[in-house]
């Protein structure tokens, strides 16, 4: 799993409501994965862990860590099973 596939699965969920919503309903780590499968990208959790650790901070998120305010795992804050 490359950061940059990753980043460009991001970027196309950030960018179609209805793959939002589908990762949104995601709430196990099976599904998760079952979820990217289907996307072809073929990880484990420690991957996925690893790999959103390794995504960059946008603005916003560099201003609340640097702020105090915010969750710096972004959209993935959601996800309390990661």
């Amino acid at each position: 799993m490359s950061t940059d596939d990753v980043m460009a699965l991001v970027e196309r969920v950030q960018n179609d409501p209805d793959l939002r919503a589908r990762f949104a309903s995601v709430s196990n780590e099976e599904g998760l994965l079952a979820l990217l499968a289907e996307f072809g990208v073929q990880a484990t959790i420690d991957d996925v862990k690893h790999t959103i650790a390794e995504l960059p901070l946008s603005e916003e998120e560099l201003a609340g860590v640097a702020g105090g305010n915010g969750d710096w795992f972004g959209d993935f804050s959601e996800y309390d099973f990661l």
